[in-house]
């Protein structure tokens, strides 16, 4: 297997044959200078020379060192991605790299000597020994490398697609003492034209569609469809990282390096955290090479952020920044740093870079891998056809061998993925097939035996239907192969957490569990529709969406040696959610999933006594001696299944409804057969009356039918003094409209909820058909005007418009039987 890592750098071994020739007989005696790639001309742009570097303005310049002993280091990295052999996941630091496999200290010696000659300030020896940055004026880069340096306006094809709009580049390739060009595989920086993109899909505005509720990732209810743009919660529910919520993985202990040639908005992200209740979670800035210069890519720095933070709520994230330009010192920065997982939705097409550049990232992204690092990229957004609409290409450095290339996808239906137009996949031109890529699907008709992507794929498209992401200090809505990489490098990170431990890089495992027909339907969801212009999706691996969307839980399960066990309660409901102070009691009943026969409500941590109506419903009895006093109670859900109670949801003990003293015509919200009025009212003694219209007069309780109070019906009394209802009946059912019966002629009724009901809300229905309140005044069938007895005034009051009140009696004449409709509040 040591061959196809020898061939995947093949490329660069050219270069690097070529070069240590003349390196070789350089040391014996000084020659002419030699050219040396990395920094060419301007491939494309029309001179612009205000764009032109100052002869005063620094460069940040990086020398890419030769090194004798790449092939060991290829030979190494295989081994630490197999099982069988005594190097697996014995991760390197970027120190032991070094030493091991970097350049000889005589060279590093050397180059850096030549720099400092020249008048450049050495800032950095990276501790990998492959790569020497500097920092240049203009002036003195011209001198030293015999070129001249020159400003240019990029087409607007590449403006438009989120490159910055000017660059600078040499008039020639530099040239350098061929004593130093034999240590030196190339030089960068002389040239920005090469600087990256974010796979960014167009955002659209929140302009219709409301913002909802934040939702606690760890009660969120599973959902299998994500109709409306994704929330941190939806999300979660629709890719199975809800599962790990509920087992506290949750990303502690744990940090993430994201990519950023660009400056991001402390404002937006803190407004999306707050949006969505989401804490825990910290951002530490690391400025490279002064930082970025312009924040054209803010908005993906939002959407990285917002799509870590919903996933992995309490990792730590590190947010490397800097210039745009050829990116090798945030490169080698985070290798440097050794982040254990690693976003990046930046890239170039294949077309537009050299593979001088392709090489010396790919040794970085394979230095990561040594270390056990996990990085994932996006594949870009322009289907096949990365760089242009002429010839299928790829997005770099997604198309590196040492990283997991993500996809995207469509959801048009809420409900089933399809390939994305927009899912960057096809063949590089760079870089062999390495030794993992292989399984259904994977050697076609299309095979060239050069690597092929994507790995895997994750929701896309900004239309169907896109992320919910706070940019610009606004709710709005984004897509693009770029939201994929921040999501596979928070569910790694939540991998990580389970392991105690790094994956290193996951592209292997993700093939190996795709090559095997148990472990494929447990980690993927297989994409059969859709396509990105060359390419369909198809069984098993793809040119489209890889081996299809991740399976969150499913891929955790196949790689954490630690069972998750059966997942803990989750409550969402509280029914009813209040009763008055002074009741006697209340059945309260509990929505939610994952319920046992062990499951136990408690109230403020005492245990009440319950019952299991299924697996998602538990009612419990609440005693009269926890309702004394108007406050509230924490509800929570005890199981031994988990480490924490689920909740907590909270029940009100409100100030119970008081009637005055006198003559009064009352409802209530509530039924209260079987309860005898002396409870209700305290101590008083009272008569109840109500009017029955098949007889046409009253009936006084209590007689028989004895001590009764209906939802919907309204009830004469006269108080001797203030009385409180304090008891709490049975309410009428939730999120239900409620229909009380009239007959025809005079009816006493009342509103059967504890909220007001606007008189327009009502209906009414008859014979089968059910009208507005308005139109059914129209036809006849009931009266417009409804009347209430005013005790202060002793007399009726007329009402046709308005509300009716809770706990309020009301006369209504009807014309036929019917029923009066209630919304329900």
């Amino acid at each position: 297997m040591l061959q196809f890592y020898r061939t995947l750098h093949h490329c660069a071994s050219l270069l690097l044959a070529g070069v240590a020739f003349m390196g070789l007989s350089a040391h014996a005696q000084p020659t002419a200078n030699v050219a040396v790639t990395g920094s060419p001309s301007a491939q494309r742009g029309a001179l612009m020379e205000r764009a032109t570097p100052a002869a005063s303005d620094t460069l940040h310049l990086v020398f890419a060192l030769s090194s004798r002993r790449r092939a060991a280091l290829d030979s190494f990295v295989q081994s630490q991605y197999d099982p069988s052999s005594p190097n697996f996941h014995r991760w390197l630091t970027p120190d032991e790299l070094g030493a091991r496999f970097g350049a000889d200290d005589s060279d590093v010696d050397t180059v850096t000597q030549y720099a400092k000659s020249q008048g450049f300030a050495v800032t950095q020896v990276w501790p990998n020994k492959m790569f020497v940055s500097v920092d240049a004026r203009t002036a003195d880069a011209e001198r030293a490398f015999g070129v001249k340096l020159h400003g240019y306006l990029r087409p607007q094809v590449e403006i438009a697609a989120g490159l910055p709009a000017t660059f600078h580049a040499p008039d020639r390739a530099p040239a350098l003492p061929s004593e130093i060009a034999g240590r030196v595989q190339g030089l960068f920086g002389l040239s920005n034209e090469a600087a990256a993109r974010p796979a960014l899909a167009p955002g659209r505005d929140l302009t219709t569609l409301a913002t909802p509720l934040a939702t606690p990732l760890a009660v969120a209810p599973h959902v299998a469809t994500l109709t409306t743009p994704a929330t941190p919660s939806t999300l979660a529910a629709y890719y199975g990282f809800d599962r790990l919520h509920l087992h506290g993985i949750n990303g502690d202990g744990q940090s993430i390096a994201i990519f950023s040639p660009t400056h991001y908005s402390a404002a937006d992200f803190a407004s999306f955290r707050s949006t969505y209740s989401l804490t825990g979670t910290t951002v530490t800035e690391v400025l490279v090479n002064g930082g970025p210069t312009d924040s054209d890519g803010a908005d993906e720095a939002a959407l990285d952020l917002d799509v870590i933070v919903g996933q992995a709520p309490h990792s730590h994230i590190y947010l490397y920044e800097s210039p745009n330009d050829s990116n090798l010192a945030i490169w080698n920065k985070i290798a440097s740093d050794n982040i254990a997982v690693v976003s990046v939705s930046w890239g170039n097409s294949e077309q537009d870079i050299t593979s001088a550049y392709a090489n010396s990232v790919n040794t970085i992204l394979q230095q990561m891998s040594a270390q056990g690092q996990s990085v994932f990229v996006a594949t870009g957004d322009f289907g096949s056809f990365d760089g242009n609409n002429i010839t299928p290409s790829v997005d770099f450095p997604a198309s590196s061998p040492y990283v997991t290339g993500v996809g995207g996808t469509s959801i048009p239906n809420g409900v089933t993925e399809t390939g994305w137009s927009g899912s960057g996949g096809g063949l590089s031109v760079f870089f062999s097939r390495p030794f993992w890529q292989a399984g259904p699907g994977v050697i076609n008709t299309s095979s060239t035996g050069f690597r092929q992507l994507p790995d895997i794929a994750t929701l896309a498209d900004t239309a169907n239907p896109g992320y919910r992401i706070y940019s610009g200090g606004r709710l709005r809505i984004f897509g693009g192969t770029s939201a994929g990489a921040p999501l596979l490098a928070a569910a790694n990170t939540l991998i990580n957490q389970g392991l105690n431990g790094r994956t290193g890089q996951l592209t292997p495992k993700l093939y190996q569990f795709g090559g095997n027909t148990s472990n494929a339907p447990q980690a993927f969801t297989d994409i059969l529709s859709g396509g990105n212009g060359t390419f369909s999706c198809t069984a098993h691996w793809d040119y489209v969406t890889g081996w299809g969307s991740p399976k969150v839980a499913g891929l955790y399960s196949l790689i954490v040696p630690t069972p998750l066990g059966p997942d803990p309660p989750v409550i969402s409901q509280l029914t009813p959610s209040s009763a008055p102070a002074g009741s006697l009691g209340v059945t309260i009943t509990v929505t939610g999933t994952n319920f046992t026969a062990s499951s136990i409500v408690r109230w403020n941590g005492t245990a009440l006594p319950t019952q299991v109506v299924s697996s998602t419903s538990l009612t419990a009895t609440v005693p009269a001696s926890f309702l004394t006093a108007v406050g509230t109670a924490a509800i929570t859900v005890s199981d031994p299944s988990s480490a924490t109670p689920a909740g907590p949801l909270t029940f009100t003990i409100t100030t119970p409804h008081s009637f005055a003293p006198g003559l009064q015509m009352i409802s209530a919200p509530y039924d209260y057969t079987g309860t005898p009025f002396t409870t209700l009212f305290g101590s008083l003694t009272v008569k109840v009356a109500t009017w029955e219209p098949a007889t046409e007069n009253y009936v006084l309780n209590p007689t028989p039918p004895a001590d009764t109070f209906h939802l919907g019906r309204a009830y004469w009394v006269r108080l001797g003094a203030t009385a409180n209802l304090p008891a709490l009946g049975t309410a009428a059912p939730a999120n239900t409209p409620y229909a009380v019966p009239i007959a025809a002629g005079w009816n006493m009724i009342g509103d059967p909820f504890n909220a007001s009901a606007a008189i327009s809300s009502l209906q009414v229905t008859a014979g089968g058909t059910t009208k507005s309140f308005a139109a059914a005044v129209t036809a006849g069938t009931v009266s417009g005007t409804l009347y209430r007895y005013d005790a202060a005034l002793h007399y009726y009051i007329g009402q046709t418009s308005g509300a009716l009140a809770p706990f309020a009696g009301y006369w209504i004449y009807a014309a036929q039987p019917c029923s009066l409709v209630f919304p329900a509040p």
